[in-house]
């Protein structure tokens, strides 16, 4: 089982699942309970949980990358694509705080808890 997609709107990503589950790829979502339709996110303390799709058989990533590129959705970009950003080498950001290397897909840094702004 392998992450395809995450973004602070369920919708988006209940779209997202039907998209690939119509094309024959089963998927799942994770942590819908935990978001709000207002809120876009349950957050503790800095961590925000947004819900997830993911793709059950792990063969099936690149034919799910394909469908979800080819789907013609207007939200979805090639950045939103979860399995995009992995499969590339992470060389993640510096913290300006404390030089410490922290990986892209973080916003704060884990190791002295500064707050990068992009």
């Amino acid at each position: 089982m392998k992450k395809i997609y995450t973004h602070q709107n369920l919708t988006y990503c209940d779209l997202v699942k039907g998209i690939l589950e119509m094309s024959r790829i089963p998927a799942i979502l994770k942590n819908e309970h935990f978001c709000s339709s207002v809120a876009g996110g349950i957050g503790f303390g800095s961590i925000l949980i947004w819900p997830e799709v993911w793709v059950l058989d792990e063969e099936d990533m690149p034919k799910a990358e394909e469908c979800l590129k080819q789907s013609g959705l207007m939200f979805l970009n090639s950045n939103d694509v979860v399995a995009d950003k992995a499969s590339k080498e992470d060389s993640g950001w510096t913290c300006p705080e404390c030089n410490e290397n922290v990986p892209s897909s973080f916003e704060v840094c884990w190791n002295c808890g500064a707050i990068v702004l992009k």
